[in-house]
C-alpha cells in the first residue's frame, strides 16, 4: 500500500512552500474539490498546531479519556468538538466530530453525515427534514444528535456503534481494508 504523501514529517520540511505542495497533492490525486482552499486551510492549521506545540490535542486526549458518568461524557464531547471547530480553520461540526473518532476518542458524539441524514429520513421517518445544509447550523446539528443520543440510549447502542451500523448500510460492501487510508 503506498504511503499517505501528505505525512507529518513531509509538511514539516515542505513548511516554505507547504500550501502549494498540498494543493499538487491533492490535484494529483484527483476528484478533490477545493483543492487550492483545502490547501490554505490546512497550512493554517498545521502552523497554528506546530506553533502551539499541538497543545489542543493534549487537551481535548485529557478531556475525554476521563472517566465520566454519560452526561457529563456527552457534554465533554461535545465540548471538545466545539473547542476544535473554534480553533482549527474549516472544521465544522461534522468534521469536528470526524477527528475525534478518528483519534478514538469518542463515543456520543457522531458525524452526522448525509447517510445518517438520509437513514433518519428514510427509515426512522424523522420528523424533521435533515440534509448537509440544515446540518451546517450548530443548533439543529446539536439538536440532531441529541435525538440520536436519546433513540441510543433506549435501544442500549452506544451511538459510535449506530454510525458504524448506518455507514456499514450504506456502503453495500464497497468499503474494504484496502481503499481504507487509516
Amino acid at each position: 500500500m503506498k504511503p499517505f504523501p501528505i505525512e507529518l514529517d513531509v509538511c514539516k520540511f515542505q513548511s516554505n512552500n507547504l500550501e502549494k505542495f498540498i494543493a499538487k497533492e491533492l490535484t494529483d490525486f484527483g476528484g478533490i474539490r477545493f483543492y487550492d482552499r483545502i490547501a490554505n486551510l490546512l497550512t493554517k492549521n498545521f502552523e497554528y498546531l506546530e506553533k502551539s506545540n499541538w497543545k489542543i490535542f493534549d487537551e481535548i486526549s485529557k478531556i475525554l479519556t476521563q472517566k465520566n458518568d454519560v452526561k457529563s461524557q456527552i457534554k465533554a464531547e461535545r465540548d471538545c468538538a466545539r473547542k476544535i471547530q473554534d480553533n482549527l480553520k474549516g472544521f465544522g461540526p461534522k468534521q469536528s466530530r470526524n477527528l475525534l473518532q478518528i483519534l478514538g476518542l469518542t463515543v456520543y458524539e457522531i458525524p452526522i453525515d448525509s447517510r445518517i441524514a438520509k437513514w433518519l429520513n428514510t427509515k426512522l421517518e424523522f420528523p424533521l427534514t435533515i440534509s448537509t445544509i440544515t446540518l451546517q447550523d450548530l443548533n439543529f446539528y446539536n439538536f440532531v444528535s441529541d435525538a440520536i443520543q436519546n433513540l441510543c440510549e433506549k435501544s442500549n447502542v452506544k451511538p459510535c456503534l449506530f454510525d458504524a451500523s448506518v455507514f456499514i448500510e450504506g456502503d453495500k460492501g464497497e468499503w474494504t481494508l484496502e481503499n481504507s487510508i487509516f
